[in-house]
């Protein structure tokens, strides 16, 4: 029989119920505190979910707390999270790093002195957390602990690095992460090696590209939905050859019809590497094609930068409706060929 979803408590039901000695209610109830985090509701629903923290012996609600409170930024909470880090409970442990990555200020030392020793955790599930709250706290002061981690046992944690390691170079040169990062690009795991060659590439950095193509032609599921469109935005850039038999499936599918969801960012890297049906498909679907391909067109062309794009991209600037993409493109366009 068909149910109306349930209305999100309101600030006294939500009180209320965080008290229920039914777990189901109090558990939902929960997940509903962050709507009340940044309202007048805050100094009465933290003690109820600090106190949960503290007197529930209920590992799962415990864990749900600790996710409220990082969606709800209530950082008043530290306090009351930093001495779970040595709870009996795997899971909460666990949760309890997440919480602190999302609340501390970044650069709190009390804290990222409290998170150091869970980089050597026995279990890869611990180490994954630390990392990352590791890295979201100290910024491009983690360097270090980022780099020790790259010969890590764990094929999730490698691949994790490689996008964190990824980031800290956004955040200026480090050549000891760039080493780290690069080593990653013949890692044994195909996914690491993949993940970490995109993160090369996108940075300038000179790898290998058989994991790009292998994510192209989807032979590699991806780690994060990203990935698989990057890799086809590469594969453009810089003239991938290998990547273009799957490009042409992913473009045109059968009978040259496609339903990939990328399919337009797939005809624009072909376009890029010459190849003469994605370029007429690309020009007339600039002209002719509905507002959600022209869209799209745009938006890839603006990643996969070639410069061979900029008539049709200064063509479009004419349309009012296209102008705003069309700008945006050609920005993308002068400062990946400044």
């Amino acid at each position: 029989m068909f149910k109306l979803p349930m209305l999100p408590r309101s600030l006294e039901a939500t009180c209320r119920d965080l008290a229920d000695p039914n777990r189901k209610v109090r558990l939902s109830a929960v997940r509903d505190a962050p709507r009340h985090s940044d309202s007048e509701g805050r100094e009465r629903i933290l003690p109820l979910l600090i106190r949960i923290l503290d007197e529930s012996t209920d590992s799962g609600l415990r864990v749900a707390v600790l996710v409220a409170l990082a969606d709800g930024g209530m950082h008043e909470a530290i306090g009351n999270i930093l001495p779970l880090l040595t709870d009996g409970d795997l899971d909460v442990r666990r949760y309890a790093l997440l919480a602190l990555g999302e609340l501390a200020e970044e650069g709190d030392s009390l804290v990222l002195s409290k998170i150091a020793p869970f980089l050597g955790a026995t279990d890869p599930r611990v180490r994954y957390q630390a990392l990352s709250a590791t890295f979201a706290l100290a910024g491009t002061g983690a360097s270090a602990a980022l780099c020790s981690a790259k010969d890590d046992a764990d094929a999730r944690i490698r691949e994790l690095l490689a996008r964190l390691l990824g980031e800290l170079l956004d955040l200026g040169n480090d050549e000891a992460a760039r080493a780290a990062l690069h080593s990653l690009t013949g890692d044994e795991h195909p996914l690491v090696r993949a993940v970490a060659q995109l993160m090369c590439l996108e940075r300038g950095i000179d790898a290998p590209t058989d994991g790009v193509v292998a994510l192209v032609a989807r032979a590699l599921r991806p780690g994060e939905p990203r990935d698989e469109q990057l890799a086809i935005e590469l594969s453009g850039r810089l003239r991938i050859r290998p990547a273009e038999p799957a490009l042409t499936r992913r473009a045109f599918g059968i009978l040259g019809l496609s339903a990939d969801p990328f399919r337009f960012h797939a005809r624009v890297a072909l376009a890029a590497l010459g190849h003469a049906a994605a370029v007429r498909s690309v020009e007339r679907g600039l002209r002719r094609g509905n507002r959600l391909e022209r869209f799209a067109l745009l938006s890839a062309m603006a990643e996969v930068r070639a410069r061979a794009f900029a008539p049709l991209i200064e063509a479009a600037q004419l349309d009012p409706e296209l102008r705003e993409s069309a700008e945006e493109a050609l920005l993308a366009l002068e400062r990946e060929n400044s």
